[in-house]
């Protein structure tokens, strides 16, 4: 067998945790879904028939990312299991361990499990977690769940273990990617190169941040961002967001590492046509980067949006939208490091990054900025090491 060694905070996670519930809030790369791998090996070792759950926010990131994490572990090991994709259960050890994700929670109300490992839920609702704790009747073993996850602001996780909700049945273990010394060479600072300060204390140190409420682009400052300037030489770049009111488009520069904002399109109670129009002649030879959802959705009857600038003979490229939380922070990585100028002409754009907040009730705010974080994504997007973390080593 094996000898597997553990980091202090993963020890602390697996075997000193005595709580109903704990939760390993870390940093990329700490180790969080290796520790709970090795929980659901641990239970299902010592149970004898209590029914287990492993879940995580999404049924993607359940099997291309906590599942994966756990057959790598198995198989590392040595150890033989069954994974039905089409039931959704998992034989190890002759336990019966059901898989399935926290998208449609409701489904879980006709399930009674012993245990459970929630794996990356801090973008989860906070009634998923209460329906899914409420399962937990199988009493064929000690009645328990594990979540792992990094933080996502002073959200429902915070509240129960470490604000106003924990009890004495909740334990915290914190952790931040300079933990783990398995990580290999480099990759701690590739992750930080995209962050703000800000930022890379959520996403590396694992620290509950309240990057959540008030401004979007917290990180824009019109004494270091918002200038006059020459337009730059080169290919433009732009940007757009399909609306009816308003429609919006924002041309650009992309060199040395920075973005160079030159103009803006916004027109209420307009339509593709009309943008297709005014960017052909406004911005000749421009290379767009569209909303990539413009592919299905229409404001016309006829076309889709995308299909409407292509015929106009616009330079459309191929998008792909990330998260909305991803795009916001990399718009403010790029500002943290001034890597975004706006020329002071563009107003809507300026005002887009100093008045749009997470609350935000008028709906005329937020198209500027998205154009310019579909271009931004799709050129700069948060970079993340390609190589894979070697999260721990056997001896």
């Amino acid at each position: 067998m094996s000898t597997i060694e553990l980091l202090p905070h993963q020890e602390e996670f697996l075997f000193r945790s005595k709580e109903k519930f704990a939760l390993l809030c870390g940093g990329i790369g700490s180790g969080k879904s290796w520790a709970g791998s090795h929980y659901i090996i641990k239970k299902a070792m010592l149970q004898t028939g209590a029914v287990g759950l492993i879940t995580a926010n999404t049924y993607k990131q359940l099997l291309n990312s906590t599942l994966a994490c756990l057959f790598r572990e198995l198989d590392s090991l040595g150890i033989p299991f069954k994974h039905n994709k089409n039931s959704g259960e998992l034989t190890l050890f002759g336990q019966k361990i059901l898989c399935t994700s926290l998208e449609n929670y409701d489904a879980l109300r006709g399930i009674e499990i012993g245990y459970f490992w929630a794996d990356e839920v801090r973008d989860t609702r906070v009634e998923a977690w209460q329906v899914l704790i409420g399962r937990l009747r199988d009493k064929r073993c000690k009645l328990e769940g594990r979540l792992t996850s990094s933080p996502l602001g002073f959200n429902w996780l915070y509240d129960y273990f470490a604000g106003e909700a924990k009890t004495s049945e909740h334990r915290l273990i914190t952790a931040s990617s300079y933990d783990n010394p398995y990580l290999p060479t480099g990759y701690i600072d590739t992750l930080v190169k995209g962050y703000d300060k800000e930022m890379a204390a959520q996403e590396v140190g694992g620290k509950f941040i309240n990057l959540g409420v008030g401004k979007v682009y917290y990180a824009f400052d019109r004494q270091r961002h918002v200038g006059a300037f020459d337009e730059p030489d080169g290919i433009p770049k732009g940007g757009c967001d399909f609306n009816v009111s308003p429609i919006t488009a924002v041309k650009g520069y992309y060199y040395d590492d920075t973005f160079w904002i030159v103009d803006e399109i916004y027109k209420e109670n307009s339509n593709t046509y009309w943008l297709a129009d005014e960017v052909r002649e406004r911005w000749p030879g421009i290379e767009l980067y569209p909303d990539a959802t413009g592919k299905a959705r229409k404001t016309s009857a006829v076309k889709s949006d995308h299909q409407i600038l292509r015929s106009a003979g616009i330079d459309l490229q191929h998008t792909r939208n990330p998260h909305v939380k991803d795009r916001y922070n990399c718009l403010n990585g790029h500002l943290a490091h001034d890597r975004i100028k706006i020329h002071e002409r563009c107003k809507k754009l300026i005002k887009d990054m100093e008045q749009l907040t997470h609350d935000n009730k008028d709906d005329k705010l937020s198209h500027m900025s998205d154009a310019l974080g579909y271009m931004v994504w799709a050129l700069a997007p948060l970079e993340v090491p390609k190589s894979k973390p070697i999260i721990q080593g056997y001896a």
